[in-house]
């Protein structure tokens, strides 16, 4: 079940990186596979962490991760919301997209 389980994460991994390099392709224009994967799975690794584990709220937070930086959830505009041990993964994720869009970024 594990192998089943790891087989899954392997290939939700392969397409967040063709979903980095489509959503950010002038970021990712000279970043090799092998680096860009490396990349996705420590931004699944810092998700999962703060209890986000939904495909559409990692690719948010990746999104997150290239528009702020990797170190975004110890900024103050995220650090309460993903420590806040009142939220589910998926509730933080939308107060954080929520307040992204309050900003005038378009998602």
């Amino acid at each position: 079940m594990q192998a089943f389980s790891s087989s899954l994460v392997d290939q939700a991994d392969q397409r967040l990186v063709e979903y980095a390099k489509q959503r950010f392709p002038n970021e990712f224009q000279n970043i090799g596979d092998p680096t860009l994967l490396e990349f996705v799975k420590r931004v699944r690794a810092t998700a999962g962490l703060y209890g986000i584990e939904k495909e559409n709220d990692v690719a948010t937070f990746l999104d997150f991760s290239v528009m702020y930086g990797e170190n975004f959830p110890q900024a103050p505009w995220a650090d309460d919301i993903l420590t806040c041990d009142a939220l589910h993964g998926p509730d933080k994720m939308a107060v954080l997209r929520f307040r992204v869009r309050e900003t005038g970024v378009n998602l």
